[in-house]
């Protein structure tokens, strides 16, 4: 800590920056604000951010992640997509807290002696606690109250771009299992959440539910053979105008489809992104493969990102259930697995088609198969 005369200063620049002001009696501290940069990773899921200074908190979307004090912080997937920061503790100010209103239990005012703080109950933090009062609620009668100024030097800020900032007018559908799924006790799927709030994906019949399973610790969509009929269709009627998937076929070596498969269908030969029984190309349809030119091969494929335009009978309507999995007559379902699903109204332009791409392959580790001169090939894009 370095102290100089307050009655002297006025202003302080350190290397041409301005610093924080904290005053205490006749005492200035300044501390520089800490930068917060990615040690590992493109920003998603696994991805290490470290921070400058140890000593701090890290927060997302201005709430303090719990337990996240040590100078490095590992991302994982249910913070995707929100405003990373880290804060520093100011212990030096001591904060006192009081009751201004009420006894003390539910309904009861406490308030801070200084704001910019976060309130906690028996040292955990209380979700959206973050002003200079809290009003005690019931499930916190009885807990250890207690409160921490984070204020300035707050750090920069690191914000991947996720699906959920495209524009309305593009989101159909986004489903991805690392975001969670609801399953049996058999680990059969019977529903996929939407990212957009808009369709689930489900299927209440047992005999037509994929399976859950783990790729390293990654879950997907496993559709187990290539007979029968095992999909998920969505709550209401989309267009499916553009389709991003993270899928694989197979083993992943297979040159031609056994009994056929259809990755997004509606159960008829009118809507369709299909590989007929006992060949190797889409139907009707191609592909761009890990964001290189649109072709008509579908097999092998391994592990891949695909982005295409699903087939449909151009005298007939778009709108349709479009479902994972479900092939004409009830047959020729997907074989293999699915790491995630994103269903846009209509082909996106090139920058956005690229962010999404970006995106989606940093997400399900296939950075290393984008082509090289891809803008996102080795940082996936930031909101900020």
């Amino acid at each position: 800590m370095i102290e100089l005369e307050f009655a002297k200063i006025r202003a302080l620049r350190i290397a041409g920056r301005d610093v924080t002001e904290l005053r205490r009696g006749s005492v200035l501290m300044w501390a520089a604000p800490p930068q917060i940069s990615l040690a590992s990773g493109s920003g998603y899921g696994g991805s290490i951010y470290a921070a400058s200074q140890p000593g701090g908190q890290w927060f997302a979307d201005g709430v303090p992640i719990f337990g996240a004090t040590a100078q490095t912080w590992t991302m994982t997937a249910g913070y995707e997509g929100a405003a990373i920061q880290y804060d520093l503790a100011l212990s030096q100010q001591p904060v006192e807290i009081s009751i201004t209103s009420g006894a003390g239990f539910a309904g009861s005012v406490y308030r801070a002696s200084r704001g910019g703080g976060q309130w906690y109950a028996d040292g955990l933090p209380i979700p959206g606690a973050r002003g200079q009062t809290y009003t005690m609620a019931i499930q916190y009668e009885g807990a250890a109250i207690s409160y921490i100024a984070f204020a300035p030097p707050r750090s920069n800020i690191i914000q991947m771009l996720m699906p959920t900032d495209l524009p309305a007018a593009l989101k159909e559908g986004w489903w991805d299992p690392k975001r969670g799924v609801q399953v049996t006790a058999g680990d059969a799927i019977t529903a996929v959440p939407d990212g957009f709030g808009l369709r689930d994906l489900v299927q209440g019949t047992a005999a037509n539910q994929p399976m859950r399973k783990l790729v390293g610790d990654m879950p997907v969509i496993s559709f187990p053979a290539d007979t029968g009929i095992t999909y998920l269709s969505p709550t209401s009627a989309l267009r499916a105008g553009y389709v991003f998937a993270v899928a694989q076929y197979g083993t992943g070596f297979e040159a031609v489809a056994g009994n056929g498969a259809t990755l997004l269908g509606d159960g008829t030969n009118q809507r369709r992104m299909r590989v007929p029984g006992g060949f190797g190309n889409w139907q009707n349809a191609s592909d761009r493969r890990n964001g290189g030119a649109a072709s008509s091969s579908a097999l092998p494929m391994p592990k891949a990102l695909l982005s295409f335009e699903p087939y449909v009978n151009p005298s007939i309507d778009r709108l349709a259930l479009w479902s994972l999995g479900w092939g004409q007559g009830n047959n020729w379902s997907w074989f293999g697995d699915v790491y995630e699903v994103l269903a846009l109204a209509s082909e996106p332009d090139e920058a956005t088609r690229l962010m999404i791409e970006g995106c989606l392959a940093h997400r399900n580790g296939l950075a290393a198969q984008l082509p090289a001169d891809h803008p996102y090939k080795t940082l996936g894009p930031r909101k900020q």
